[in-house]
């Protein structure tokens, strides 16, 4: 329980700039229930139930553990409470210049301590908006072929068919439980792919039997030249940090 409750904390504070903006949310609940609480409670209280479900332990180690978390935080409305909070008081005061005072403080407030979303984002350098070291990836195999079947890592699974439909991987976003269901294989497959050593023996071999002429993996991860030949795949090239293996006759 205590874990879970320790990951749920971690996507507050993920998702809330460390938990400043769920506490502007619930001064500003608090606010509106004070400024009409016949009005107010109508809105609020479902929105309170619905939090204690989302925000609790025992309901998030049963069940939405399994589910894309913080999307369920998108239930509460935090930027509405916020801003009809705003607004009450606004219509509060009657001079112009305090009904500014107010509005600017509080957009000042909120940007000062919110996080900036883009102060990390690398400027794109390709029209996919994608991290140009993946679409370097991909168009190397359509260079080779016009439809790819390729196992790739995990931090490219969301861009590989972004970058174009006609590549074609092993899996996508279902090896993580997202999407749909996959066999035992995939799963295997993926754990395989992303272990810090991975069991090249395992991948080479079911890439060969399963007809995946492409095999790519990050370049910290090299597959073995033995195990290579073993399987008739060979180092086609390394780009943007990735291995890129390719066996010809499969």
């Amino acid at each position: 329980m205590l874990e879970a409750c320790n990951e749920i904390t971690a996507y507050l504070k993920d998702y809330y700039a460390d938990c400043i903006y769920l506490i502007i949310t619930l001064v500003s609940a608090v606010g509106l229930i004070i400024i009409d609480r016949k009005r107010y409670l109508k809105m609020l209280i479902p929105v309170a139930a619905l939090s204690v479900v989302i925000i609790n332990p025992l309901t998030y180690k049963l069940i939405l553990h399994r589910l894309v978390y913080w999307r369920l935080l998108w239930v509460i409305p935090g930027t509405l409470i916020i801003a009809l909070f705003v607004y009450e008081l606004i219509m509060k005061v009657e001079k112009q210049w305090v009904k500014l005072v107010i509005t600017f403080a509080v957009i000042g407030l909120l940007a000062i301590l919110g996080n900036n979303v883009f102060k990390d984002r690398v400027k794109n350098t390709n029209k996919y908006r994608l991290p140009q070291g993946m679409a370097d990836v991909c168009e190397t195999m359509l260079e080779i072929s016009s439809s790819p079947k390729c196992i790739l890592p995990g931090d490219m699974l969301s861009y590989a068919r972004q970058y174009s439909p006609d590549i074609v991987p092993m899996y996508g976003r279902n090896a993580k439980g997202f999407i749909s269901t996959a066999p035992q294989e995939v799963f295997d497959m993926f754990e395989n792919m992303e272990a810090a050593s991975p069991n090249y023996e395992y991948i080479l071999n079911m890439a060969r039997n399963k007809g995946y002429s492409f095999v790519v993996n990050t370049e910290n991860k090299p597959a073995p030249e033995e195990l290579l030949e073993m399987y008739g795949y060979e180092l086609l090239k390394n780009t943007g940090g990735y291995n890129i293996y390719y066996n010809k006759k499969v």
